[in-house]
């Protein structure tokens, strides 16, 4: 399941998680929100430290999230 799928299936709710999930990954990344957005959607892909952190965030693994960037183990 790639990050923009994972995003996606996230429920929106009282506390939307959409938004608990973006905050969190601007928070650990050290990045804006804006940032995690094009991230979501795909326009820019973190750095692999990032897409670590990210995994670990979502509790998927790397090669999950990000299938198309194995190359930069």
């Amino acid at each position: 399941m790639a990050l923009k799928d994972y995003y996606n299936s996230l429920a929106d709710r009282t506390i939307p998680p959409k938004k608990e999930f973006r905050e969190k990954i601007a928070s650990a990344c050290g990045v804006t929100e804006m940032t995690v957005f094009r991230w979501l959607s795909g326009e820019v892909v973190p750095d692999k430290l990032k897409r670590e952190k990210i995994a670990e965030i979502a509790n998927i693994p790397v090669q999950q999230l990000f299938p198309d960037h194995l190359e930069d183990k």
